[in-house]
């Protein structure tokens, strides 16, 4: 009858809601491996292996709804580096861009202030590579501003 269909109608719902809680932890565990492996083969030298493997973690933690998370930046930050190792200089100066435009727009949990310095540090050094050295100084006296504030 119909309260039946209520209940199970009330009850799909919250199976819905479940799944969709499940598939988010499991992303997030699955991130945390991706980067813990993508940082351990840049550790090693293994840069096109850590490109790989931090590629993935970022695009997994672009599907998640917020992407300001100190682990977000965290991972821009050693993507960008594996990139520069790699001479993908553009595509270290995108994710590094990422980076800090993530931390402009974080209210809530704000990464440590290292972070923000190492994401800044390798947007100006690519800059320098790129040949676009007023911007790079730019950003240098950006990072003497922050090193100077704290």
């Amino acid at each position: 009858t119909l309260s039946h269909y209520k209940k199970v109608l009330f009850l799909k719902t919250n199976l819905n809601k479940i799944k969709e809680d499940q598939e988010v932890l499991v992303n997030s565990e699955r991130i945390k491996l991706l980067t813990a492996i993508g940082i351990t083969y840049y550790d090693l030298g293994k840069h096109e292996k850590a490109v790989k493997f931090l590629s993935e973690a970022l695009a997994l933690e672009d599907s998640v709804k917020d992407n300001r998370t100190c682990r977000y930046v965290l991972i821009c930050n050693a993507l960008g580096k594996a990139f520069y190792e790699t001479n993908r200089f553009e595509d270290a100066l995108a994710i590094s861009s990422k980076g800090i435009d993530s931390l402009k727009e974080n209210t809530e949990s704000a990464p440590s202030q290292s972070d923000k310095l190492s994401l800044l540090k390798l947007k100006a050094k690519t800059l320098f590579r790129l040949n676009k050295a007023e911007e790079a100084e730019k950003i240098y006296a950006e990072i003497k501003n922050e090193t100077t504030k704290h």
